[in-house]
């Protein structure tokens, strides 16, 4: 009810007396002017006494109390104002259409552990007394606030943890949320895979529109979002998008034409992945690639619980280990320790969940080749999977219908590998698939009176390179089979791989760039006859002609000096095949 009183008859309103024009205030009593402030956190709607602007609450000037003048209640109800904002803003950042996995677990960590709190304690802190009241919410005003700030910033997640680690109650019950929800996207990115996790630790090639060959690792699509806030190098890791599953082709699945495979629209550089150099047995390096083994024990799922718990934990760091590190099997207890041990003794939380967060997308892999425009339909790949490529270096391949070979690195491999080795075998890949595709638009071109001439000479020219290519690489290849299978130590497998990479760069005449820049270009000039050959007129084809005669003339010579340096080398053997 409202209640109106003239100035005069109030003494602690005297200051207003000496105004010329005076003025009408209006007086309610304190219960009142309490439920309407209780009323509007509960409703969040302007009443007579508070106006609301743009999510901003205030107070009417001319509203005063029997103990309070307008401007001593603007004052003591600040603090209650700004929360009403603020909870205004929280309330629309919950009520907001969810775009990712981490938006809507945030939505309903801050529902539950502040909007809903929040309501009980209005309920719990009824009274009459303003004062009493205001001092009572205090602490939930302050978690308002502190919600507030996590609603809008670009980095809520370490927001949370940094709170978490700081006594927040509040923000250590959002983390639990938010680590839970990282559990599950890492379990699902784990369980498309099945047991085949366990035994294939690779990564993804693709090759793009340009006939470029890169380094991807998709095990899964996860919010990227999520990984931003999660952990800084994990940005690198994780993807927009919900949870996609993937159904790896297996045995003789390999050619059926009803493969139910989705191919990943979204890649990643995997090169981060990569140490610089290998670690050696009894490093701390060696250690940390026992992780592998402690992040797969996620997938074996937890034991069902009927009895309802709240789960409360002394420190964020507890948190992270009951909830990503557990539970465990028996293959893992050990490697499961190790981790544990290093983790809380050495690296700070987000190192941990950014190691956490690579450990479980760096799983496994098959490296997906993309060909161009099709050009390999279902015939002719089955062809170029069973009879060309089964003798590339120390891996597997299997078609996939339509456009796809899938190339699997073992393991063993996987453990030795750097990243200054891997784009070794990236460019050896580049250089052999740009002369398959090469080949076979060549073959399949229609044939013409007035091109033959040049597309022979093509065909001769990359035959031969690509002849000379695969000899020079089975020689390395036999050599490191046996080395392998008679090498004692990691040591020796680590020796063996470093000659077999020298054994690739010769073949792909790493060392003379000058001579592989030519052969580059000379790709390219193949490509565009390819591509247009139907549409050049005879003196077009004349000109591409002299053109191409002048490209191995000029190659010539650049194989010329390195021949004499080294006559059974790869520049000398290219030079006498042309």
């Amino acid at each position: 009810m409202m209640i109106s009183k003239s100035l005069t008859k109030e003494p602690h309103l005297s200051i207003y007396l000496n105004q010329v024009t005076p003025l009408k205030i209006e007086i309610v009593p304190e219960e009142f002017l309490v439920e309407s402030i209780r009323s509007l956190y509960f409703h969040l709607s302007s009443s007579v006494f508070i106006k609301e602007e743009n999510g901003k609450f205030s107070l009417f000037k001319n509203v005063g109390t029997f103990d309070h003048t307008p401007n001593a209640l603007q004052s003591v109800l600040k603090p209650a104002l700004k929360a009403a904002s603020d909870l205004y803003d929280i309330k629309s950042f919950v009520t907001r259409v969810a775009r990712s996995s981490l938006q809507s677990v945030l939505q309903e960590a801050v529902q539950q552990n502040i909007i809903t709190p929040f309501y009980q304690s209005l309920e719990k802190n009824k009274t009459d007394k303003l004062l009493i009241f205001l001092f009572k919410m205090r602490p939930v005003f302050a978690d308002l606030n502190s919600a507030l700030e996590l609603v809008n910033s670009p980095k809520p997640i370490e927001i949370a943890f940094a709170r978490a680690k700081a006594g927040s109650e509040v923000m250590m019950n959002i983390s639990i949320m938010c680590l839970h929800l990282f559990a599950d996207l890492c379990r699902e990115v784990i369980n498309v895979h099945n047991s085949s996790v366990l035994t294939a630790q690779d990564f993804f090639i693709q090759i793009d529109e340009k006939n470029m060959v890169n380094v991807v690792d998709l095990p899964s699509a996860v919010p990227k979002e999520f990984a931003d806030d999660i952990a800084r190098a994990a940005t690198s890791l994780l993807i927009k998008a919900p949870p996609m599953k993937l159904d790896i082709p297996t045995g003789d699945q390999t050619n059926s034409n009803l493969l139910p495979y989705q191919i990943p629209q979204n890649m990643l550089s995997f090169e981060l992945l990569l140490p610089e150099e290998v670690p050696i047995a009894e490093t701390p390096n060696e250690a940390i690639s026992n992780f592998r083994a402690a992040a797969w024990s996620i997938t074996i799922p937890k034991p069902v619980d009927t009895k309802p718990s709240v789960e409360k934990y002394s420190s964020l760091h507890e948190a992270v280990s009951n909830i990503l590190l557990k539970p465990l099997w028996d293959q893992a207890k050990q490697s499961q320790k190790e981790l544990v041990q290093y983790v809380l003794k050495d690296q700070n939380l987000l190192d941990v969940i950014e190691m956490l967060a690579a450990l479980y997308l760096m799983k496994r892999g098959d490296i997906h080749v993309n060909y161009i425009n099709g050009y390999y339909r279902f015939d002719q790949g089955t062809v170029l999977f069973q009879r060309d490529l089964k003798n590339v270096p120390y891996f597997e391949y299997r078609f996939i219908p339509p456009n796809i070979i899938a190339v699997v690195i073992p393991s063993s491999l996987r453990r030795i590998i750097t990243a200054a080795q891997l784009k070794v075998y990236l460019k050896y890949y580049q250089w052999i698939l740009k002369m398959r595709t090469l080949q076979y638009q060549l073959s399949t071109m229609e044939y013409g009176k007035k091109t033959a001439e040049l597309r022979m000479q093509l065909i001769q020219f990359f035959l031969s390179l690509y002849q000379i290519t695969f000899t020079a690489i089975e020689a390395g290849l036999f050599k490191l089979k046996n080395e392998f299978s008679e090498s004692k130590k990691f040591e020796d497998l680590i020796d063996a791989h470093k000659r077999f990479i020298d054994y690739i760069s010769i073949a792909i005449l790493t060392d003379h760039e000058n001579i592989s820049s030519e052969i580059t270009a000379i790709f390219d000039f193949a490509q565009n006859f390819c591509d247009h050959a139907n549409e050049m007129n005879a003196d077009e084809i004349n000109q591409n002609t002299q053109q191409f005669i002048s490209f191995k003339t000029f190659l010539n010579a650049l194989l010329t000096v390195p021949a004499k340096k080294n006559p059974s080398g790869m520049a000398a053997t290219l030079l006498n095949a042309m």
